[in-house]
């Protein structure tokens, strides 16, 4: 069905958005493919689809001098170049690499007794483990793609949603006069999403719930599950649902600061920290020589952290697991950082 060099949309990994691509190499049911963003890997071919759009399909495309992706409306096509049309009216051409197609599924989902659709406004749960208002723009089992107020925008899980639901007398954050900082105070008033706000300080305003946040620690799992302290060697959950070793820099209640191996840091939930056990014969995915690239393998002997890795390829190394990590399914493609 496929052909090495045809362009496609495919899917990385776990991950159900659509990229765009280009075919390499055939090996059965699986293609190599090189993402225009740079990632590569091999996906299944039931994970590609032809590089084809149509007039009014909808789109998530980079807005102009802006480094986010927006919905936005396929006006004509021309080869590789792509025109759109955004809500706020911009029209402008853009090139196929800077185009992403959501999950295709418009049912709604059940989740714990609530029901979840496209344009629902909700809570969700961010990075920074604070709750932000949005809505949900494409949804596929108990994934989600939830499009922010202020404009971010980012795949998330079933338990990191909740109703937006709030009342009179509930404590937020807010951002004073649509400002960057977040202030503490408590809702006094309510018509729709209008609120008014008396804040810690004593200033009040009049705004939308659109600039506000929630920390709502009890929506998230059990503080008995920690059984971590700050040093402790771990795998932690990143924003793309694979696992890498890091160590914990503190723990705050139900939140867990972890500096991963490659430099980055997060806070994590309970359920999204866990025992750095990696053991002889486990399947990983690893940077060879260091690279930018991950690949799959098994780990054939392990001396402390120092491990040898037999790869899917053929090529083998002795490497350390701070250049691993873990899918969230075993059976995920390798892609890139």
């Amino acid at each position: 069905m496929w052909k090495s060099g045809q362009r496609v949309f495919g899917q990385k990994g776990n991950d159900q958005v659509w990229y765009t691509g280009t075919v390499r190499h055939i090996d059965g049911e699986r293609c190599y493919v090189i993402f225009d963003d740079g990632d590569d890997g091999f996906v299944a071919s039931a994970n590609l689809k032809p590089l084809e759009l149509h007039p009014d399909d909808t789109v998530f495309a980079r807005l102009p001098m802006d480094g986010e992706y927006k919905p936005a409306k396929v006006v004509a096509w021309d080869d590789e170049k792509v025109r759109v049309k955004w809500p706020s009216g911009d029209e402008d051409w853009t090139s196929f690499g800077m185009i992403r197609l959501q999950p295709e599924s418009k049912k709604k989902v059940a989740v714990r007794g609530n029901v979840y659709a496209e344009g629902d406004r909700v809570f969700a749960c961010w990075h920074d483990l604070f709750w932000y208002p949005g809505v949900v723009v494409a949804t596929e089992a108990d994934q989600y793609h939830i499009l922010f107020d202020d404009g971010q925008q980012a795949p998330t899980t079933a338990d990191r949603i909740k109703p937006l639901e709030f009342d009179v007398g509930d404590r937020i954050f807010c951002r004073w006069k649509g400002g960057p900082e977040y202030f503490p105070g408590e809702i006094t008033e309510r018509r729709g999403e209008v609120i008014h706000v008396n804040y810690d300080d004593g200033d009040d305003e009049t705004t939308s719930i659109r600039l506000v946040r929630l920390q709502r620690d009890e929506w998230f799992p059990p503080s008995e599950q920690i059984n971590f302290s700050a040093g402790d060697r771990v795998l932690g959950c990143w924003l793309d649902a694979h696992w890498y070793p890091g160590v914990v820099l503190s723990v705050d209640g139900k939140r867990l600061h972890v500096l991963f191996d490659d430099g980055d840091q997060g806070l994590l939930t309970p359920d999204k920290v866990r025992d750095l056990d990696i053991k002889v014969g486990d399947r990983v995915h690893c940077r060879y020589k260091g690279g930018a690239t991950y690949h799959p393998g098994d780990i054939t002997s392990k001396q402390g952290e120092v491990i040898h890795i037999q790869y899917d390829d053929g090529s083998e190394e002795t490497t350390s697991i701070r250049l691993v990590r873990i899918a969230s399914d075993s059976s995920a493609d390798l892609r890139s950082t």
